[in-house]
């Protein structure tokens, strides 16, 4: 019963992450102007982001559900900066959109 607590708890906080990961990567990425770096940053958020979340699967040797994680992390965080962040407008509105500063 605890277990399954714990692991709601889990899945509630990696969808609150995969929201709120795409402004801080956007945050960390505003500089960098090469296209490759950028999407090699997000990634590598994304999966600290993962293992912190999920560091019993580290520490137990599950290799194949951290990288499910990871995976879940990283494509929820591009789905929504995708739909959310660009497709909306709320990069924009938040100043954080490169291709209008000079």
């Amino acid at each position: 019963m605890v277990e399954a607590i714990v692991e709601e708890g889990v899945i509630i906080m990696q969808d609150l992450i995969g929201i709120i990961l795409p402004g801080f990567i956007d945050l960390i990425n505003r500089n960098v102007k090469n296209s490759t770096l950028r999407y090699w940053i997000a990634f590598g958020v994304s999966v600290v982001v993962a293992v912190a979340l999920n560091l019993d699967k580290l520490q137990s040797g599950s290799w194949e559900e951290l990288a499910g994680k990871i995976g879940l992390v990283f494509t929820e965080a591009q789905i929504v900066y995708k739909g959310v962040w660009e497709d909306l407008g709320v990069r924009k509105a938040a100043g954080l959109d490169a291709t209008e500063r000079k």
